[in-house]
């Protein structure tokens, strides 16, 4: 696949996270679905790992959510639109759930 061909596929997720989080991710067997349906918040916010979503003041970019997120010192897992949260779209998994468990599998292997 081209760089090209995969930031496309990236970003039509419809959430964004950590670059070191992609094989997380991609471990998934699934698909990812941003809930609720519905037309999604033109202002992002950033879910931590407890699945608690923290509105960031002004309409910065995804990456600058991530970025202001982290300097904050939250444990976050990812950024979606204002108010919606990301979810396994066959099984209910959340996402968060799944990052921070895929967090300690990497942890426990160094």
């Amino acid at each position: 696949m081209s760089t090209e061909e995969h930031h496309t596929t990236l970003s039509d997720l419809g959430f964004h996270f950590r670059a070191e989080d992609l094989p997380i991710i991609n471990s998934y067997t699934g698909d990812w679905s941003v809930v609720p349906e519905g037309h999604p918040a033109n202002n992002y916010w950033a879910v931590d790992i407890t699945g608690k979503g923290h509105p960031i003041p002004g309409h910065g970019s995804p990456q600058q959510v991530l970025e202001e997120a982290v300097e904050r010192g939250w444990p976050i897992a990812y950024v979606a639109p204002y108010g919606h949260y990301v979810e396994g779209k066959d099984d209910g998994i959340q996402l968060h759930d799944w990052i921070l468990e895929g967090r300690q599998k990497q942890r426990q292997k160094r």
